[in-house]
């Protein structure tokens, strides 16, 4: 099924296919957060197309991968702004949705690059449809990166767990990005996830989150029974790759061997720490759709991670290209 295209419906389904948030990103730069009731000057203001899932597929256009994006957006003021900054950088939104509203995050960032975030999900929060198009793409992508925030939501994790069996009955890789919401998805909703993925990309929050222990080591060793593949989001530390004996690559190799490798990176003074995760995986799977090695992988999302922390605005590097 892969590299295919789609005569019926006249589409050309991409390498890489992300189902997830897409929002109006709105920044605010201050010395520190007040205290409650108190105040605060703002120091400085911007906006740009933001929601985990967007940014990924944001940096995977930088990175001149083959992506294609769906989400849920209004159609409002605000939607049509987000969808001109796709198009302005010819990202693949043939599967986009729409509702009424578009949804949006308020980040506050302090001096020291730390974030804060309000959102409202908006559309985001509507149901999806699996329209022609959107199966055909993802019966056509080599992987499918899904995000967390989805499975907060009964009817959309639904719709997840649908996408990810179209996606791996025609041989797709699953991805997921789990999000800090992901302590709000259930037991058994999470663990069904768990072990239908292939990849799990969560921060260190996360990764012990969902092992239900402050080790690093042992929430890897935990979750490596369920997903074969972790690798996590250190901050300024680098990141961390977990490997289980079994799991295959896109060019077929097998690791016959549990692997673990650390990479880390150069300390800098970083400008704004948002999307540096979201930086991550799309410098991830860009190497690994290269079918490059998983020393590879790591130290291509780290690299692109380094960039974004030293622009203001998660979007801002990809879009001022």
């Amino acid at each position: 099924m892969r590299d295919r295209l789609d005569n019926s419906l006249h589409l050309v389904p991409k390498d890489v296919f992300i189902i997830g948030d897409v929002l109006m990103d709105y920044q605010y730069w201050v010395d520190s957060m007040p205290q409650i009731g108190g105040d605060t000057k703002i120091i400085m203001y911007n906006k740009n197309s933001g929601g985990s899932a967007a940014n990924t597929a944001f940096a995977l256009k930088y990175l001149d991968a083959s992506c294609a994006f769906c989400g849920r957006i209004g159609r409002d003021e605000i939607g049509c702004k987000i969808i001109e900054q796709m198009q302005s950088i010819d990202l693949d939104i043939t599967c986009m949705q729409y509702g009424e509203y578009t949804g949006y995050t308020l980040t506050i960032i302090d001096k020291n690059g730390e974030r804060t975030m309000f959102s409202f999900r908006g559309s985001a929060e509507e149901p999806f449809e699996f329209t022609k198009e959107l199966v055909a793409y993802l019966e056509a992508a080599k992987i499918l990166l899904i995000s967390g925030y989805l499975l907060t939501n009964d009817v959309q994790a639904d719709f997840i767990l649908k996408a990810i069996k179209i996606s791996k009955n025609a041989g797709g890789i699953i991805a997921l990005d789990p999000s800090p919401n992901i302590n709000l998805v259930g037991k058994s909703l999470l663990e069904e996830v768990l072990t239908s993925i292939d990849i799990l990309l969560p921060n260190k929050e996360e990764l012990q989150m969902m092992g239900g222990t402050s080790d690093i080591d042992l929430a890897l060793e935990k979750l490596l029974l369920k997903t074969p593949c972790i690798a996590v989001k250190l901050g300024s530390k680098g990141s961390t790759i977990a490997i289980r004996r079994g799991f295959r690559t896109l060019s077929g190799y097998e690791f016959m061997y549990n692997e673990k490798y650390f990479s880390a990176v150069k300390e800098v003074s970083p400008i704004d720490t948002t999307g540096a995760g979201d930086a991550f995986n799309a410098g991830f799977i860009d190497s690994f759709v290269k079918c490059e090695n998983h020393v590879k992988w790591l130290e291509s999302g780290n690299k692109l991670a380094s960039k974004v922390i030293m622009k203001k605005g998660a979007a801002s590097l990809y879009l001022n290209k």
